[in-house]
């Protein structure tokens, strides 16, 4: 996979994320027991800079959501009952039924095809049941609306505002200098032209590295700046003030 040299805002989650190429690298996912787990939708997509279509498509996809989940949660508010799927932590098990009081109104109740699971006990609500249950829960459907309603709003603005933008590029990180420049004594004009005296050693007096002329110092410090050791490009740019100098 090529090294990205650029980051963009993914559509969805709206952080920042690299591009190794020209839709966003894989993000939002956790990584348990060996497997990624979960994907944010915007992997694999362009980037906000250039692209707003895939918004766009989820905004479709949220119109039709909302609605959903305001008819389970005003069910829910005029019921006092509800469909329920999913895990229920004191009987250690995944159940399908319906969740309500008992007759009695003193006891919680999941009621299946099989079986009636007595969830929880005196003075809880269906709603606080329901909430410790499972976060995925009708119980929630007032903040989901409330949420997605906001979030849909977001979009639209997104939506309504958009227009190109540069891509933020990657500044490489400074990790040792790759590039030093030969140890040279102050210029002098010798027959007309100007000469160094050359020493051993890189002008940052460092041992054991490998070094250039400081001609050749002089095409990497323009090609590469920060890739040349900043003790010769120190050295390199006093020379160089010397050399006018001199002429």
């Amino acid at each position: 996979m090529a090294k990205a040299t650029h980051e963009g805002i993914c559509q969805l989650c709206g952080k920042l994320h690299k591009l190794p190429s020209k839709t966003l690298s894989k993000h939002g996912y956790t990584v348990d027991w060996g497997y990624f787990n979960g994907i944010c939708k915007g992997t694999d997509h362009p980037p906000l800079e250039e692209s707003c279509e895939l918004i766009k498509k989820e905004i479709i996809k949220l119109e039709e959501y909302i609605p959903l989940h305001q008819k389970r949660h005003d069910e829910f508010m005029e019921s006092g009952e509800v469909k329920y799927s999913g895990y229920v932590k004191h009987v250690k098990s995944t159940y399908v039924g319906i969740l309500k009081m008992s007759e009695n109104g003193r006891r919680v109740i999941l009621e299946t095809k099989n079986e009636i699971i007595e969830v929880m006990g005196y003075g809880l609500t269906v709603e606080a049941v329901y909430k410790t249950l499972s976060k995925d829960t009708v119980y929630l459907h007032g903040f989901s609306v409330k949420h997605l309603n906001a979030t849909l709003e977001h979009w639209k603005n997104l939506v309504e505002s958009w227009k190109p933008r540069p891509l933020n590029r990657i500044v490489p990180k400074y990790i040792g200098a790759k590039y030093h420049m030969r140890n040279v004594n102050s210029p002098e004009m010798v027959d007309n032209e100007i000469k160094f005296r050359e020493f051993s050693g890189a002008a940052c007096y460092r041992k054991n590295t490998s070094y250039v002329s400081y001609a050749d110092f002089e095409s990497k410090i323009k090609e590469n700046p920060e890739q040349c050791c900043k003790g010769c490009s120190k050295r390199y740019h006093e020379v160089t003030a010397d050399v006018s100098k001199v002429k």
